[in-house]
């Protein structure tokens, strides 16, 4: 069953304590991001990064049902009901069918009207990320 899983664990990082500008200049460029949905959220985002979120906090449960009605992250649940399992089934799915992962990426930049290196703020992001953060 976890097959698939197996043969990813070489390409999957796990990441934690990192500083501000580490965190966005891990994000530039992922296939995928797991995260909790507070303003971390709103940066994996801004980036374009497909997110799965996990709620940890009571005051984002309205705004991550409405991005989650708006198809812009895959939301796994709530932090003490989502379970290893639930977060294997996740990236399952996202392994046979991986046209969810360009769908929420389709619909975060249609809905935060991002085009493709035309962003002038995300492009200067990027280039403060780029001078900025260490090497991971």
């Amino acid at each position: 069953q976890n097959k698939h899983l197996q043969f990813l664990c070489p390409y999957i990082k796990i990441f934690y304590n990192l500083t501000n500008l580490e965190t966005l200049r891990l994000m530039k460029n992922k296939d995928l991001s797991f995260g909790a949905g507070g303003i971390n959220l709103l940066e994996r985002l801004f980036q374009s990064l497909p997110s799965v979120v996990i709620c940890s906090a009571n005051n984002q449960k309205e705004g991550l049902k409405e991005l989650k009605d708006r198809k812009i992250i895959y939301f796994l649940g709530y932090k003490n009901k989502t379970s290893k399992s639930t977060i294997i089934n996740c990236l399952e799915s996202f392994l046979n069918k991986p046209r969810i992962i360009n769908k929420l990426r389709k619909n975060t930049n249609k809905y935060f009207n991002i085009k493709s290196n035309s962003n002038l703020l995300r492009n200067e992001l990027n280039k403060i990320i780029d001078k900025n953060a260490r090497q991971i």
